[in-house]
């Protein structure tokens, strides 16, 4: 177990950190380097990062921000921040701590991940003014944010067929895990927040989202935006995948999944198909891009994403793969023939009509 460090608020009112192997070690070395006094007099804050959230966000943080700002920050809170924070104790949060937290989101973009400093900046203003932290590591300028989203590049055609064509070797579950990633294009959190309920005869119901706080799931009855409320058409190779009609969550049952549990899963399934190294998101890429080759228009594409913006679906999403780049020179090949036809081919005249 590391060294842990806390806050300290001696009688006197000075501030000072201890660390120790323990929090009774830290207690006692706080007690012995300090004196014996009463222990209502020396106050150690550990209070951890989701429990200090979860005091302030509706009492000074909400009041702070748009409606539509709410929104965005609480899904960031949720989808980002809370997984990597949440049981962590404040006064262990450090400008490193911060750093090696934006590491891990090298492939958003940078006004994605500076939305995301902006809500850690709130809450710890908060905590600094409270007393549970010193500073705020946010402020540091030694914090660097991605630069560039890294590509997550769709499969190859060849590579998606591989997948799509073992799914058969799956245990039931994780097949239908699979193929909803696979033919419907949705992000993991809205396949795992998926009901019954909304899986009707000819369309899926996006409607909600599941995000992760630590390991326990969080069901969120909305979606990244408001242009993720969708309905997708449900493709005839799904439809053998969601024949077991049952209640509660498409996936899970009774509850949704837990972290863990889709994490063990996505494992399990790796080690009996090659996945071609594809993460759940790489399959929203693969969808999105195979629509784009089978000259599906761009609007309906952007609907079928869940986004509120075309440009930033073709931007973002569809990928060069070598089923467009081949497409693009048949075509091309195609036109060129048909002109070169037309040229070339001498007009016929028509015959001049008989004398009477």
């Amino acid at each position: 177990m590391g060294r842990q460090k806390v806050h300290v608020t001696l009688p006197s009112g000075e501030k000072v950190w201890i660390t120790g192997a323990t929090f009774t070690d830290l207690i006692q070395k706080a007690l012995d380097k300090y004196g014996a006094a009463p222990p209502h007099t020396i106050i150690v804050s550990s209070v951890s990062f989701g429990e200090y959230t979860d005091e302030i966000f509706d009492v000074f943080l909400k009041p702070r921000w748009k409606p539509s700002t709410v929104e965005t920050n609480k899904f960031l809170l949720d989808k980002h921040i809370h997984p990597y924070f949440d049981q962590i104790a404040l006064c262990n949060i450090d400008v490193a701590l911060v750093q090696k937290f934006f590491q891990t989101k090298q492939h958003l973009s940078k006004s994605y991940t500076k939305q995301m400093l902006i809500v850690l900046h709130e809450i710890f203003f908060n905590a600094v003014e409270d007393g549970k932290m010193s500073t705020d590591p946010t402020l540091s300028k030694r914090i660097t944010l991605p630069q560039k989203a890294i590509e997550r590049e769709a499969l190859e055609p060849d590579q998606f067929y591989d997948v799509i064509s073992h799914l058969c070797i799956l245990d039931a579950e994780d097949a239908r895990l699979m193929a909803l990633l696979c033919f419907t294009g949705m992000r993991r959190g809205e396949v795992l927040g998926l009901k019954w309920e909304c899986v009707k005869d000819r369309v899926i119901l996006v409607r909600a989202e599941v995000t992760f706080r630590g390991n326990k799931p969080v069901y969120n009855d909305y979606t990244k935006s408001a242009a993720g409320m969708r309905d997708i058409p449900i493709p005839k190779e799904l439809v053998p995948y969601l024949a077991d009609h049952g209640e509660g969550y498409v996936l899970g049952g009774d509850q949704p999944y837990t972290q863990s549990k889709f994490d063990r899963a996505w494992q399990r399934i790796g080690k009996k198909i090659d996945l071609h190294g594809a993460t759940p998101h790489v399959f929203r890429h693969t969808y999105l891009s195979l629509l784009a080759a089978c000259n599906v228009d761009p609007k309906t594409i952007q609907a079928l994403a869940g986004h509120t913006d075309f440009s930033f679906t073709f931007n973002k999403y569809i990928t060069r793969n070598k089923m467009n780049m081949q497409n693009a020179s048949l075509k091309f090949s195609d036109h060129i023939e048909k002109l070169t036809k037309k040229l070339t081919q001498p007009e016929t005249l028509e015959p001049s009509a008989g004398k009477a």
